[in-house]
């Protein structure tokens, strides 16, 4: 790790980012909290990391960090769409108007998750003659969308082996 810092030191001049993503799946161990607390508190001015995690991280600096204004954090509540926010984006970009009733549901249902929310559009879309309880009653409306989805951004950019041993494993109900 010291030499890693060293070669950013020298070999980088220009403003840089570091980033780990999926950071939660490592979260739990405490002797790679301690190397990434140390990376951060060496990295040269101008290196920047980003930690995408879905757990809050506990970093022995993160409170040093917070009041020395060093840290940018981004939570859910930034990421999410509130109940306001839902009826905007349905009624400015979707042209479908909600009741309260309505939103609440998806708030409800989606926890404010934009890919949730457009995969209920997605599914009004396809079947204009719907409501949004209906979408909720049915899984199998939503779940078509989540498995085109998943299909378009996730199967198709895997290696063809383990496509084919998706395809061929997937008519189990359960694979142990």
């Amino acid at each position: 790790l010291i030499a890693f810092v060293n070669a950013l030191s020298v070999d980088l001049h220009d403003n840089s980012i570091f980033v780990l993503d999926d950071f939660h799946r490592l979260a739990d161990i405490a002797e790679i909290l301690g190397y990434i607390d140390w990376l951060i508190e060496n990295l040269p001015n101008h290196m920047h990391i980003i930690i995408a995690t879905r757990h809050h991280l506990n970093f022995s600096n993160i409170n040093q960090w917070r009041v020395k204004n060093k840290i940018f954090e981004i939570s859910k509540e930034e990421l999410t769409f509130n109940e306001a926010e839902i009826a905007d984006l349905f009624d400015q970009q979707y042209g479908i108007s909600l009741s309260k009733e309505d939103v609440n549901q998806l708030y409800t249902q989606t926890e404010g998750w934009a890919i949730g929310l457009q995969m209920i559009w997605q599914t009004i879309d396809r079947n204009p003659n719907i409501t949004i309880r209906q979408v909720f009653e049915d899984n199998r409306l939503s779940r078509n969308v989540l498995f085109e989805y998943l299909a378009d951004e996730f199967v198709d950019g895997l290696e063809t082996e383990i496509q084919e041993f998706l395809l061929y494993t997937s008519i189990l109900s359960k694979l142990d």
